[in-house]
């Protein structure tokens, strides 16, 4: 009988024993995965991380330019050849889509990047011509008083709308062979009217 009573609490003692060690086991198990959890979402969510956005510093490509680059998206790859011969002469543009932040609206961005343009480079052509967006674009320039530079790539007669809005001497024909000469002429001329943008503003 006593065998039998010490045989049990043996049994007893032995299982505390392991279920105790197991319970021990699994604690340091989980508790070390929680915490490299957690160590891995505040590094994910670490202020530095997101203080350049949520910072009041200027944003690239919306208000830091000189330039907008108005176009029917039919004609998109002259607009980007543009838009990357003035980028080589360190001439800053604004060209959607490529400027739009992701979470903003179209057509307020289009708004807030032609307020704060110096100049509008249009790519004209019979797309822009018949495009409604483009003549918004360009009525919203006039107002803001951005000066114009039609880029002729195509012998189209401008529609009376545009042509009322931008009869003006700074007309670029760029309709013959090769494109690289008729934008470096470009290049020069925005140059030139940035400069005396920069003074009239500075006289002012």
């Amino acid at each position: 009988m006593d065998l039998d009573l010490n045989y049990i609490l043996f049994i007893i003692i032995v299982g505390i024993v392991l279920f105790g060690g197991f319970f021990i086991f699994v604690k340091m198990l989980f508790g070390k995965s929680i915490n490299s959890e957690q160590k891995l979402g505040h590094s994910n969510f670490d202020d530095k991380l997101y203080s350049p956005i949520l910072s009041d510093s200027k944003i690239f490509g919306t208000i830091n330019h000189d330039v907008i680059i108005s176009y029917s998206t039919h004609d998109k790859a002259v607009a980007d050849a543009v838009c990357a011969g003035l980028e080589a002469k360190k001439i800053t543009c604004w060209i959607a889509p490529r400027d739009i932040l992701p979470g903003t609206n179209y057509q307020e961005s289009i708004v807030d990047a032609i307020d704060s343009s110096k100049i509008m480079v249009l790519i004209f052509s019979a797309n822009s011509n018949d495009s409604s967006h483009v003549l918004s674009e360009l009525t919203r320039a006039i107002n803001k008083k951005v000066i114009i530079i039609p880029f002729r790539i195509e012998d189209v007669v401008p529609s009376k709308s545009i042509e009322y809005l931008i009869s003006i001497p700074h007309w670029l024909d760029a309709m013959t062979p090769p494109l690289e000469k008729h934008i470096r002429e470009l290049e020069e001329t925005v140059k030139i009217l940035i400069e005396k943008k920069r003074v009239r503003e500075k006289d002012q």
